[in-house]
């Protein structure tokens, strides 16, 4: 059950940047959060596949009563994914506009797909470490503290977008740094 509300306040983040932008900036800032999304998916994905594969190792060396070995995997599994998550974002800005146009920008949406774009690259390491922490909670018996770092995620996100977007009105920019933020809160609380 918490792994399960983890991932509807997870994909929550998604329709309430929908909800915020298209009720305070416009259609082509929807366009832009959707050409993009992607790449939020890709980072969740990437933690995931880190996460789940990383965590079954660290949960066979802690069963086998190793728990030095789980520790030095659980640490060589975060570089892992620490070095893999920022050359996948080296190389997204590197390739920044033929990349929003690979997802299907056009003239008209590049200026919005770039803008909510870059925070969602700079956020992409500490969205995979994110991922990796909430599934390492399970790992260590402890699901609904994964469940409850998504939660209040969710609630960030959703309190940042009405600040960011309503109050001082940065866009889809603050769509995109509001979601970031919610995607990471777990890997730097």
């Amino acid at each position: 059950l918490p792994t399960i509300l983890s991932s509807i306040f997870t994909n929550l983040y998604t329709t309430v940047d929908g909800i915020f932008v298209a009720r305070w900036v416009d259609t082509n800032a929807l366009s832009a959060i959707n050409i993009v999304m992607p790449m939020i998916y890709l980072s969740s994905a990437l933690g995931m596949m880190f996460g789940t594969g990383g965590n079954a190792l660290v949960s066979k060396k802690l069963g086998q009563g190793k728990a030095q070995e789980a520790r030095e995997d659980f640490s060589l599994l975060m570089a892992v994914a620490f070095v893999f998550s920022v050359v996948l974002a080296a190389l997204c800005f590197i390739f920044l506009e033929p990349l929003c146009r690979l997802l299907g920008s056009d003239d008209a949406l590049l200026p919005y797909c770039r803008a909510y774009m870059i925070p969602v690259l700079i956020s992409v390491p500490f969205s995979v470490f994110g991922m990796v922490y909430q599934l390492s909670f399970i790992t260590v018996g402890r699901a609904g503290l994964g469940a409850l770092m998504s939660v209040l995620g969710g609630v960030l996100n959703i309190v940042l977008d009405w600040l960011f977007i309503a109050v001082f009105h940065w866009g889809v920019m603050g769509a995109a740094i509001a979601t970031s933020i919610g995607y990471a809160f777990p890997s730097v609380v």
